[in-house]
């Protein structure tokens, strides 16, 4: 891949057909991309037809993970922000600082688990999310 400034976390859909990564770019560059890419992976060996997903608006993204329905989750600057595979915009999940890391966790991984700031924030959900 030579499509992005700043690559930065990945991950695969449920199904192992796309594959989601960050350009965290506005981390460094005023201005800078501050978007998820997705590719479709073929043959457990390749990308190809990338192209742009979800621009996060505000930037700064750090991270993401991938519920088992393909649904996308995104650090950002005020939220966590989700996002369907059909690239339609779910929603907010916000957090009182700037969210770094995600990770889905628990016995089921049912709960998301939030770095922001200081602190660790822990949410239950009704999805579970997959496991990397």
């Amino acid at each position: 891949m030579t499509d992005m400034v700043r690559p930065n976390g990945l991950v695969f859909t449920p199904d192992k057909r796309l594959s989601y990564v960050l350009d965290t770019a506005a981390f460094n560059i005023p201005g800078g991309p501050h978007h998820i890419r997705v590719y479709e992976f073929v043959g457990n060996r390749y990308v190809k037809n990338g192209r742009v997903f979800a621009v996060i608006e505000p930037g700064k993204l750090d991270e993401l993970r991938v519920d088992e329905y393909g649904n996308v989750f995104t650090s950002s600057q005020d939220s966590v922000q989700i996002y369907a595979t059909d690239e339609t915009y779910l929603g907010k999940i916000f957090v009182p600082e700037i969210s770094a890391n995600l990770i889905f966790s628990g016995k089921n991984r049912e709960s998301l688990l939030i770095t922001a700031g200081h602190c660790l924030y822990a949410l239950d959900l009704n999805i579970r999310g997959v496991q990397l």
